[in-house]
């Protein structure tokens, strides 16, 4: 496990390939591969989700298909393009990132006036679809958040999906790296097994 899910799921959210798909436990959760707009034209991914949607129907699998890597211009046009390939995709996943070097919590990305226009566009391309947010996170690595602004952060992040109902939020990640580059300082656990102040936004209390 990488991730920690603030979700209903009925078992850990698994991220597979097309073939993978049949072999999932019946009624779990699963996202269909991750971060395909990297290196994936949403043609060729929409033809994936057919396959994978088939099996997952079958297989009684609730599957997420998107997966884009942030809610940047770029990502989101390649979702809009995807939906419009594969009008059959029942319901999306999407990461989202601080595009900021200080990791500004309301920093939006290019383009957009601010983290709610992104939301906005983002609900334009979904028509109504259902969404999880497979991704967030904050790392406290070299140049990072402290550990508090990282807990804080974490908080605001899940008010905000909340309130824009999200089916649910994943968090990057559950445990940290080998070393202190910031892909690795993520975690809500550090390295010596001890749980960062963060980990307590999911077991306290949070408004719904």
């Amino acid at each position: 496990v990488t991730e920690f899910v603030d979700a209903p799921a009925p078992w850990p959210l698994c991220i597979v390939t097309v073939d993978q798909v049949a072999w999932l436990p019946h009624g779990c959760w699963a996202e269909l591969r991750n971060e395909p707009d990297f290196a994936t034209s949403p043609e060729a991914y929409a033809e994936e989700c057919r396959l994978a949607l088939h099996a997952a129907a079958r297989g009684g699998i609730t599957l997420w298909c998107g997966a884009v890597s942030n809610l940047d211009q770029d990502s989101l046009a390649w979702l809009e393009t995807l939906l419009r390939r594969c009008l059959e995709i029942p319901r999306v996943s999407v990461h989202r990132y601080s595009p900021a070097p200080t990791q500004g919590l309301w920093s939006p990305h290019d383009g957009f006036s601010d983290r709610h226009a992104e939301l906005h566009r983002l609900f334009d391309i979904l028509a109504g679809r259902p969404y999880l947010v497979t991704e967030i996170g904050y790392h406290v690595g070299d140049g990072g958040l402290s550990e508090a602004d990282q807990a804080e952060h974490l908080r605001a992040e899940l008010l905000y999906w909340r309130a824009a109902q999200a089916a649910g939020v994943c968090v990057y990640q559950l445990n940290d790296g080998p070393s202190n580059e910031p892909i690795d300082r993520y975690g809500l656990r550090r390295r010596d097994g001890t749980w960062r102040p963060a980990m307590d936004v999911f077991t306290e209390e949070i408004p719904a």
